[in-house]
């Protein structure tokens, strides 16, 4: 099943009055035109997936421990998300919305093996990194580029932990994640949050701090892949 991404065709003058109604990009106003509700809310609902199927993951596999790790940060990025949802009067989700047809097509993966479990944690993260670079250059308000920064640094982390599984596994994974993190990368100890802000300055956009370590445990210069979930068939 393939998702396609929100894709604006405004130059940047027409997008910055068309996102915010009264042009202010502080992040003190609490109207928000139609795109950035859009955008936060399915920012809600992807972060309400991956927590939905990670604790369901460690259930069926209770001996892999780092996913209660990750499920603690998915928790973290909800939190995040929400108090956006909250400052700028928007609702709190409480389904999968456009992801519902996802959240089946992953939990039919982890129910079937553990390395299918893990197949679908890379997948989840790897789309995670794509879709938050795509929206985030439709974002020109401060407050919600440091979220989605924050939260695609935590993406990283994930991945790596999911990599790791696979190797103690011996599974090679479907997806080339060393177009996401090298070998050297995927062994190393330490958060992986300044991968996104890296990510972010190598599509010239702007960053918030991630590499300053401003938040908790959270090819060719155009992100990484081609787009959400698309290895979800």
């Amino acid at each position: 099943m393939k998702y396609s991404i929100l894709a604006l065709c405004l130059p940047f003058i027409a997008l910055s009055c068309s996102l915010w109604n009264t042009g202010d990009t502080t992040g003190t106003s609490n109207e928000l035109s139609g795109t950035y509700s859009t955008i936060l809310i399915s920012a809600y609902q992807e972060e309400l997936l991956a927590n939905t199927l990670y604790k369901e993951m460690l259930a069926k596999y209770p001996a892999e421990k780092e996913i209660a790790n990750i499920i603690e940060s998915e928790q973290n990025h909800m939190k995040s998300v929400g108090r956006l949802l909250e400052k700028y009067n928007l609702p709190i989700p409480t389904d999968f919305g456009t992801y519902s047809g996802a959240y089946t097509s992953l939990k039919n993966m982890i129910e079937r093996s553990v390395t299918g479990a893990i197949e679908a944690g890379i997948i989840i993260e790897t789309g995670d990194i794509n879709h938050l670079v795509d929206e985030y250059k439709k974002i020109e308000l401060a407050d919600v580029r440091l979220v989605f920064e924050n939260i695609g640094g935590g993406s990283f982390n994930h991945l790596r932990a999911f990599i790791r599984m696979a190797e103690a596994y011996k599974h090679t994974p479907s997806l080339d994640t060393k177009t996401f993190l090298t070998k050297e990368e995927a062994q190393s100890v330490g958060p992986l949050n300044q991968k996104m802000t890296e990510l972010l300055l190598k599509n010239n956009l702007p960053v918030s701090g991630t590499q300053a370590g401003s938040w908790h445990g959270m090819g060719n210069g155009h992100g990484m892949g081609n787009g959400k979930w698309k290895n979800i068939q």
